[in-house]
């Protein structure tokens, strides 16, 4: 039930409202015999449905991060792993919490617990017209400082890094 919940809901935001519509159209050009048209709207019904698919990214993903070598268990300490910005966001009361992205200051925190990390060092800055701009450097030192990595550990480039090459 609750699957069934969490697809209706989906399905009602304005992406699943567009996915909905383009099936309709789908339909509405098959009865009417218009053949062309229903195989184009069928085309983007699959394509707009599998671009959307998290289970098709994480699968794309998957195949591209693959290449990146992991860091071997018996190779000595780093002397510091650096985060770049953007796996954070914040409540409504300014407090940091991982998004969807995240995963990569949680690793750095992991490295650090596992004293294959001397120090981890942050950066980040992001300019947004609903929350105006945020120092993703601070955010992500702060979640670092939450899961028990002393400030001792943390460092933060200071100054605006809006992309990576700042």
């Amino acid at each position: 039930m609750l699957a069934l919940s969490k697809l209706i809901g989906m399905l009602c935001m304005p992406t699943g409202l567009l996915w909905l519509g383009l099936f309709l159209a789908m339909l509405w050009a098959f009865r009417r015999r218009q053949r062309g048209l229903g195989l184009f709207l069928a085309f983007l019904f699959l394509g707009f449905g599998l671009a959307g698919n998290p289970q098709v990214g994480a699968l794309l993903m998957a195949r591209l991060e693959s290449a990146i070598p992991l860091l071997p268990k018996d190779a000595a300490p780093l002397e510091a792993v650096f985060v770049l910005g953007g796996g954070s966001q914040v409540d409504d009361r300014g407090r940091p919490f991982l998004n969807a992205s995240g995963d990569r200051i949680l690793e750095a925190a992991r490295l650090w617990h596992a004293g294959r990390a001397k120090c981890l060092v942050a950066s980040g800055t992001s300019e947004d017209a609903r929350t105006g701009r945020r120092d993703l450097g601070a955010e992500t030192c702060a979640i670092w400082r939450s899961l028990g990595v002393p400030s001792s550990a943390v460092r933060k480039l200071e100054g605006p890094c809006f992309i990576t090459r700042d």
